[in-house]
Parts: C-alpha cells; sequence; structure tokens
C-alpha cells in the first residue's frame, strides 16, 4: 500500500523522537499522567504524545474523500527541508535561540508542527517573563506560566519583560528596530534607550528670505501641557521667557518655551514622537470613555427611577427637579428618598387642585363676572396654601367687580371724548398728538373744553410750522456735577482735575428746560422782525388766506408786537435821513426854522417801487393817525 504524504509526516515525527530519547537517554512512558518536568537548570523531558493511526487508512481503497493539496512553488519546497531540520534539533538548542528571539517572532515556530509546539509552550523564557513581569501565580483558569504571560501580552515589553500600563506613552508600543530590522513592542523607558542610541530626526523651522536663516518658534505653557502632555515639574528644567499677555492687560505674564526644547523633553518623558502621540491618543480616549461613562449612567439611573416611579404610580412626576438632579448627577439623592418626596409634591398638588376647583365653583355659583380668578390676591392664597377661606375670597372678587364696573365706565368716558375731540381736530385739519400734554388731560380727566383745545392745537400747529417755536421754547443752562460722566475713562481724571484747579468748581454740564410761553413770545418777535426785513408792513388780517398765516386768535397779540415793532423800524428809518437833512440845513441856513413835510417824510420811509398796501407810511398813517409824521419828527428831534 502506497503511503499518503500524513502518514509520511508521522513517520518522521516519530524518527526525530526517537533521536531525541536516545540523546537525552531517558524512557517517556506514554501515559496521560506523565507531564513535562522542568528545572531551573533547563534539563527537560519532552513528553511526545503520538495519536493513534486510524485502522481505516490502513486500507488499501481507490478513492480518497480527501482533497489533494498542491505541491506549490519550488520555493516552499526548498524550505520543508530546513524546517525539518529544525524539528529534528533537541529542545535545549531551540530554547537557547528562543532567547535570542522576541515573544512575538518565537511564537511563530508553534505554527511549523506540534512538536515544534509543545516546545514552544514548555519553553522556560515563559517562567523567565512571569518573574520579571510580576504576574499573578498560574491557578485553576491559568494552569501555565505561558498562558498567564499571553493574556497579558498587550502589557509586557519584549525587551525588559516588564509588565506597564496598557494605555498611553508608558504603555509597549510597537516601533521598527532597525537592528534587527522587525517590529518590536517597548515600553517607554526601552524606547528611551533605543531613540537614545538612535536619535529622531528634527525638522528645522526656518524664516522664509533668501537667506534662510533658523527661526526660534516659541509656544506658551498651556499649549506645551497640553499638546506634548508635560507636567509643571517636567517643565521646571526648560529655559522660559516672560511676555505681556496680549489680551489681557491685567492678567500675568505668559511663559514662553522654545518649541525644540519642549519636543525633546516630550520625546524623552514619552519615548520618542510615537509615545508623544499614544499620550494625546490616551487623554482623548480618556475623555470620551468618561462622557460615555457618565451617559451609561445617566441611563441606568433614568431606567431605573422610570421603573421606581411606575411602581409607586408616580409617572406624571418625572419631570420634577428632584428627578432631573437624580439623572443628572449621582448626588442627586437616594431613589427612595426622591420617591417620598414626590409623594409629597403629588399630594400638595391634589390639594391644590381640590382647593381651585371649589374655588371657581363658588365663584361661578355667585355671579360675579368680569373678574379674572388669578387677579385676586387671596385666591392665590387659598389655592396654593389654604391660608384664607372661600367666604373671603368671594368679598375680594365683589370689590373687584366693582372697581372693574366703574375702570369700564371710566374708559367708555374716555373713548367718547377721545373720539370728540379727533372729531373736531379733524375737521379743522388736525391730527391728534401723542405727546400733547393738553390733549391728553383732557381725554383723561375731562380738563378743559374741546374748542379752546382745538383753537389751541391750531396756534401750536402754526407756531411749529411758521416760526422758530421749536428751538426758541428751550433754555438752556448750566449744572455742575459729575454724576452722568463716565468716571472709567483713563483721560476723565485728568480733565476733571484740571477744571477744578484752574476754576475752583467741577465741570459743568449744559441742560435745557421748556418753557412754552416766553419761547412763543420770542418766535412771535422772530417772525413780525422777518416780515419786515422783506418789507410786509401790512396788518396780519391783510394777508392772504393761506396755511402761513397766522390763526385769528393770535391776532390781538400779533397786533400788539407788530405796532411796537413798526414804531421802531420807522424810527431807526428817519433817524439816519434826518441828520444828514439837519446837517445840510445847518451849513446853508438857520437850523431854528427846520420844518419838514409829510411828503419828504414818506420818501424817506417808502421805497419807489414799494406797493401801497404794503408801505411803512401806511402802516404808520394806520396807527398813529394823521399827525403821524409829525409826531415823528419830535421824536426824532428830542432824540
Amino acid at each position: 500500500m502506497p503511503l499518503t504524504r500524513r502518514m509520511k509526516r508521522l513517520l518522521e515525527a516519530e524518527e526525530g523522537q526517537n533521536d531525541i530519547d536516545s540523546h537525552e537517554n531517558r524512557v517517556v512512558k506514554r501515559t496521560r499522567k506523565n507531564r513535562n518536568k522542568i528545572d531551573y537548570n533547563h534539563s527537560v523531558t519532552v513528553e511526545r504524545k503520538i495519536k493513534k493511526i486510524n485502522k481505516r487508512r490502513n486500507a488499501h481503497t481507490t478513492y480518497s474523500n480527501t482533497k489533494r493539496l498542491s505541491t506549490g512553488p519550488e520555493t516552499m519546497q526548498e524550505v520543508i527541508p530546513s524546517l525539518c531540520q529544525l524539528d529534528r534539533l533537541p529542545a535545549e538548542i531551540i530554547f537557547e535561540i528562543m532567547t535570542y528571539l522576541t515573544p512575538t517572532t518565537f511564537l511563530h515556530l508553534a505554527y511549523l508542527c506540534r512538536r515544534l509546539y509543545q516546545v514552544v509552550c514548555d519553553a522556560p523564557i515563559w517562567e523567565t517573563i512571569w518573574r520579571t513581569a510580576g504576574l499573578k501565580k498560574p491557578g485553576r483558569k491559568w494552569k501555565s506560566y505561558r498562558e498567564v504571560v499571553l493574556t497579558e501580552a498587550g502589557s509586557i515589553c519584549e525587551r525588559c519583560y516588564r509588565k506597564s500600563k496598557t494605555f498611553g506613552s508608558n504603555s509597549p508600543i510597537k516601533i521598527m528596530d532597525t537592528d534587527d530590522d522587525l517590529m518590536i513592542s517597548l515600553c517607554c523607558r526601552c524606547r528611551c534607550d533605543y531613540y537614545g542610541q538612535h536619535p529622531e530626526p528634527y525638522k528645522e523651522e526656518q524664516a522664509e528670505g533668501p537667506t534662510q536663516t533658523e527661526r526660534s518658534v516659541r509656544i506658551t505653557k498651556m499649549r506645551a501641557k497640553s499638546e506634548y502632555r508635560l507636567t509643571d515639574d517636567e517643565l521646571e528644567g526648560i529655559s522660559v521667557n516672560y511676555a505681556r499677555n496680549p489680551h489681557y492687560r491685567s492678567a500675568a505674564p505668559m511663559c514662553l518655551y522654545d518649541k525644540k526644547e519642549i519636543i525633546q523633553m516630550a520625546r524623552i518623558v514619552h519615548g520618542g514622537d510615537i509615545g508623544i502621540e499614544a499620550a494625546r491618543e490616551a487623554t482623548i480616549k480618556k475623555g470620551n470613555a468618561m462622557i460615555e461613562s457618565r451617559r451609561r449612567n445617566k441611563e441606568t439611573r433614568k431606567t431605573r427611577l422610570e421603573e421606581r416611579l411606575a411602581e409607586a404610580n408616580l409617572t406624571n412626576m418625572v419631570n420634577h427637579y428632584a428627578c432631573r438632579q437624580y439623572i443628572e448627577s449621582s448626588k442627586g439623592g437616594d431613589l427612595e428618598s426622591i420617591v417620598i418626596i414626590l409623594q409629597a409634591e403629588a399630594e400638595r398638588l391634589r390639594l391644590i387642585q381640590n382647593r381651585k376647583a371649589e374655588l371657581d365653583a363658588e365663584i361661578a355659583t355667585s355671579g360675579i363676572q368680569n373678574v379674572p380668578p388669578l387677579c385676586l390676591i387671596g385666591y392665590h392664597g387659598y389655592v396654593n396654601s389654604g391660608i384664607g377661606s372661600v367666604v373671603g375670597v368671594l368679598s375680594e372678587a365683589r370689590k373687584q367687580e366693582v372697581l372693574a364696573k366703574k375702570q369700564q365706565e371710566v374708559t367708555r368716558t374716555k373713548n367718547v371724548r377721545r373720539q370728540e375731540l379727533i372729531g373736531k381736530l379733524t375737521a379743522a385739519g388736525l391730527t391728534l398728538r401723542s405727546d400733547s400734554k393738553l390733549c391728553q388731560q383732557y381725554i383723561d380727566s375731562a380738563t378743559g373744553d374741546a374748542d379752546s383745545i382745538v383753537v389751541t392745537m391750531k396756534e401750536m400747529d402754526w407756531f411749529f410750522r411758521c416760526t422758530t417755536y421749536a428751538t426758541s421754547r428751550k433754555f438752556h443752562y448750566y449744572s455742575y456735577g459729575e454724576s452722568d460722566y463716565d468716571t472709567d475713562d483713563d483721560d476723565y481724571g485728568y480733565r476733571r482735575d484740571w477744571w477744578q484747579n484752574d476754576r475752583g468748581w467741577d465741570q459743568p454740564r449744559k441742560q435745557y428746560h421748556i418753557n412754552s410761553e416766553r419761547g412763543k413770545d420770542t418766535a412771535l418777535e422772530t417772525w413780525i422782525t422777518s416780515r419786515m426785513n422783506k418789507r410786509l408792513y401790512q396788518r396780519i388780517d391783510q394777508d392772504p388766506d393761506d396755511q402761513f398765516r397766522p390763526p385769528s386768535s393770535l391776532w390781538p397779540a400779533i397786533n400788539e408786537k407788530w405796532q411796537s415793532a413798526i414804531r421802531r423800524r420807522a424810527l431807526q428809518e428817519l433817524t439816519s435821513h434826518y441828520r444828514k437833512y439837519y446837517q445840510n440845513l445847518v451849513n446853508t441856513s438857520d437850523a431854528r426854522e427846520i420844518s419838514v413835510s409829510e411828503r419828504q417824510v414818506i420818501d424817506w420811509l417808502d421805497e419807489p417801487e414799494a406797493v401801497v398796501g404794503s408801505r411803512l407810511s401806511s402802516a404808520l398813517r394806520l396807527i398813529m393817525g394823521e399827525n403821524w409824521h409829525r409826531e415823528l419828527i419830535d421824536i426824532i428831534s428830542i432824540l
């Protein structure tokens, strides 16, 4: 019968086992109770458990259900004899070879064949790693040193075999060992030793320009601690420069460090650039883990609270502040105490609802109208805390009803007066001004008469449109005080001291007050003067009836001021002419016989092209009578 490939490998393994047994001069008993025995001098007795060949495979068959494996490329066929030779080596030699390999590397030997798997499992290097790392002893779950070491493989350095953290820069991180040309997991201390012999390159930052000179980059203390995960004690050994804070003038000066020195210190602390990056990632993961833990705790507390509230029939109280505080914080109190608080609150709300329903029913049956219950002071006291009685609340409601009826009547009369005033103002071509105190007093308290108010509004409308009343009614004055000044101004103190030292008082502040009557007089005088400057001397009733004509109620006051202004203008015009005329007569004849005719006075006062109705002489004749010119000449001669 031809031998299969599997049978050939089993025969070769059996021959290798016989060679090992003859070399060690020991007999191996093939029983289940016999186990590997390892001492500290590396004298090992290897147990070889050969699986019994199935009798079914000894039978010759013309058809095999197993899939025939391909022989593969020629290179693989060349490798197989070398692996068979490694399988034939004694265990002590293989153990010595494993001391020069990393655990990750010599674990691959276990995948070659069953014997090498057994040799790797029984290697004394596992006990060495176990003792160096200080791991727990093998027990019921993990029965050998190898199993204990493999459970902590992610936290053990492959060079010094010390145990480290599983996260951050202190954890073993895989780096490329250029000496052995392989990836190896090293702890922070071993990485520092490695990078001490193989320094990492540093990218120099240079300034832009034709010279390409080296530029020193400085970073703040906060950035050094956040980006490079350094502590205050680690930053003490680095030179620091102090600079003024550009954002806050009163803040402490900034601490600036050279970026290159910070990177060098971070590489020493964290074991190279890969350690710095691992420290950053660990910080981010830790923050995310804390956030996720808080979220899970909130969900757990919320679920627990909802279940307990459902048992106590208090699901409608889930939005109570005590529930929110319990869900958001673990210090929100005990769950049972919260349930007691919610039960008391539910009972209080039930009493409030009962008192409110009782009081609303009494108010409805008493026939009280137009009185909102929420406007009653006793209503809130009785409903919320049971203070007072239903009778007292009803008495207050009746009083409020009477007051409400009076207020409705007052509001109705106000609306009547408002509509009446608006109608009369509209007939006069005016509108109701919102800033008119006179109109508001009439509407609110019926002060005055609507017709007189309309006349006054006409006058005020003319004053605002045609005169300078808007500005002349304001009379300015100065007040001395510093209450309205910005005392935080940097320049205020100097200006104030200068004003006090120079003048003996505080800096004045310009203010004004409104004087309506005085403003009207000033505005009328200014308006009459502007008319005379335009050579308009006729009376107001002779003006055309348009929007610029003053209301008839102002005519008496305007005529009085107009007569005085006409006399002053006439004396001003005649004085200069009379002096010239008098000087000429003195030079030519006897001055005592001076006489001035009416025609001559008219020529002095009126311009040739002036209209007859608007001449100054006509206005004087109307005011002073037929002998107007003689009275003027007498006054001028006296002056």
